[in-house]
């Protein structure tokens, strides 16, 4: 008699057949990555993934380790966006936990209805045998249904898709994310590197387009690689100053942090080190006159570019303080790309001074345990 446990069998970790325990792996992207979901619910955007590791031979150096929050490798999780941390079981999503039992059912199901059909069979041979040269012959046939195919869980990959710096663990996350998932390391810098990365290579394009003689297309390509450059800017300001005020669980963190609170004010070099210096955080230590310039000047191209199709208007003009007035402002790759750097620095200053993002800093209030 077939065993009507075998599919479910290559799953078992221990138990009985009465009391199975069975581990089914989770559904996985075309990359290979797992999704995970925040066991805290006021992360936002809570979904993430994640790859294999190196391994449990991986060795750190000292200074790697000491960006880490945990060692990475074995049972925990961080989230890449609040940076809760707990047990890998607590990541698990709901739709991985019924995508699992989905498949557990198919593979009871599916081998009680091969040892059942086998049974049928045998009974269908015995009954055969027995009525040979009898008066009366009575034949019995067993048919087959067609086999059941086994649930399939399909699962996408995140658009952004990282290794982290310190520990090496590929991960996929919406945008923006503050922590490695596995060793808990701060990776806005890693981040911010694909940035620009990404402007990198739309300049480049630009160029291609302006040596083969389509101006206006190479033109469009370097305003949306800037405007690009101004939105992760402002994004990530606002990302890590959310998530400091959290940490803090300061009396007017309910005021600071909402959306018509924040407003624009990202957008804008005085707005942004203000709400920074309330943090006791100066935005721009350490960057130059001419970086400010760069940064003021791209920051005001800004509203041109985006809703103006690139043509200088009076307010531009009476701000920066320079004239062409009624013409196209001006873009070069190289222009674009020193931007993207001068802001990729102010967001590695921030990271770098807050004690929020230092591996060492107390652990959130809002852990899951």
């Amino acid at each position: 008699m077939q065993d009507p446990l075998k599919h479910l069998r290559q799953y078992q970790t221990g138990g009985t057949d009465a009391a199975m325990e069975i581990v089914v792996p989770l559904p996985r992207s075309a990359s290979g990555f797992v999704e995970r979901h925040c066991p805290n619910e006021a992360c936002a955007p809570r979904i993430f993934q994640m790859g294999e590791g190196p391994g449990a031979e991986q060795q750190l150096t000292e200074e790697a380790a000491a960006l880490t929050r945990r060692r990475p490798g074995g049972d925990g999780t961080v989230c890449p966006y609040c940076g809760v941390m707990a047990e890998d079981a607590a990541f698990v999503s709901a739709r991985d936990r019924e995508a699992a039992l989905e498949h557990a059912k198919w593979a009871a199901m599916d081998g009680l209805r091969e040892t059942f059909g086998a049974s049928l069979r045998d009974l269908a041979r015995t009954i055969n045998r027995g009525n040979r040269g009898g008066m009366i012959s009575i034949t019995a046939q067993y048919t087959a249904s067609p086999p059941v195919p086994s649930p399939q869980a399909y699962r996408e990959d995140l658009l952004r898709l990282l290794t982290c710096n310190v520990c090496a663990r590929g991960y996929g996350v919406y945008a923006v994310g503050l922590f490695c998932p596995d060793c808990g390391a701060t990776n806005v810098d890693a981040h911010f590197a694909r940035e620009l990365q990404l402007v990198r290579d739309q300049a480049a394009l630009s160029r291609c387009a302006a040596d083969d003689g389509h101006a206006e297309l190479a033109y469009r390509l370097l305003g949306n690689a800037h405007e690009d450059v101004v939105t992760a800017f402002e994004t990530y300001l606002k990302t890590l100053f959310r998530y400091i005020v959290r940490r803090r669980q300061t009396a007017d963190a309910d005021e600071l942090l909402p959306k018509r609170a924040i407003g624009n004010a990202f957008q804008n070099i005085k707005k942004a080190h203000k709400r920074y210096a309330a943090l006791g955080i100066d935005l721009f230590a350490g960057r130059t006159g001419d970086e400010m310039a760069l940064l003021e000047r791209n920051i005001q191209k800004r509203h041109v570019i985006g809703h103006n199709l690139g043509l200088v208007d009076e307010a531009y003009a009476d701000q920066v303080g320079e004239s062409g007035f009624g013409h196209s402002v001006e873009l070069t790759p190289t222009e674009v790309t020193s931007f993207a750097e001068a802001c990729a620095a102010v967001v590695s200053h921030v990271t770098a001074v807050a004690p929020e993002l230092r591996p060492d800093a107390p652990t959130d209030s809002r852990q899951v345990a």
